[in-house]
């Protein structure tokens, strides 16, 4: 009876422990101590979860990362490709997976699984949007920072991650 309650108790043990909730932002350790959320955020307007910048920049404002805490990412992390997008791990050896979800132009996505690109919040002070806004494009073989001339701006969406 004994070794049987001890082995029940291990279960629900387990159990447990794998319904434990994953925090909602990840600390990665950097010098800033900016935290990113663990998933991608999704827009019920869209199948895929895009955002146009308009779009994101209204719905979520400040909690886009900055083109600094973008590159924060990009310097201080290791970023290793897991078949459709980078598994980023920080300093600390926490980590967030940023998907691959493509892009979307017009009506049709394209890359998903192969190309990943995140709004970023580019606004003056005062929060007045910049009018060429800013992105985190990456492929298996290349992260950068990219400036989106103003004419494409509403003729793309792409993925959002916030920060706090």
């Amino acid at each position: 009876m004994k070794k049987l309650f001890l082995f029940l108790i291990a279960v629900c043990m387990l159990a447990c422990e794998k319904n434990v909730p994953t925090p909602q932002y990840v600390d990665l350790g950097l010098p800033s101590g900016t935290k990113w959320k663990n998933m991608n955020e999704k827009n019920p307007q869209d199948d895929h979860g895009f955002y146009t910048y308009d779009e994101a920049y209204y719905e979520f404002g400040k909690a886009l990362p900055t083109h600094d805490q973008m590159q924060e990412l990009i310097d201080e992390c290791t970023w290793k490709w897991d078949k459709n997008g980078y598994q980023v791990i920080g300093q600390n050896g926490n980590h967030i997976f940023l998907p691959a979800e493509g892009i979307r132009k017009i009506d049709s996505v394209y890359a998903s699984g192969t190309y990943g690109d995140y709004w970023i919040w580019t606004a003056k002070e005062g929060g007045v949007p910049l009018p060429d806004p800013r992105d985190l494009r990456f492929d298996s073989t290349q992260i950068h920072i990219h400036w989106l001339p103003k004419t494409k701006k509403m003729a793309i969406s792409i993925s959002v991650r916030l920060v706090e």
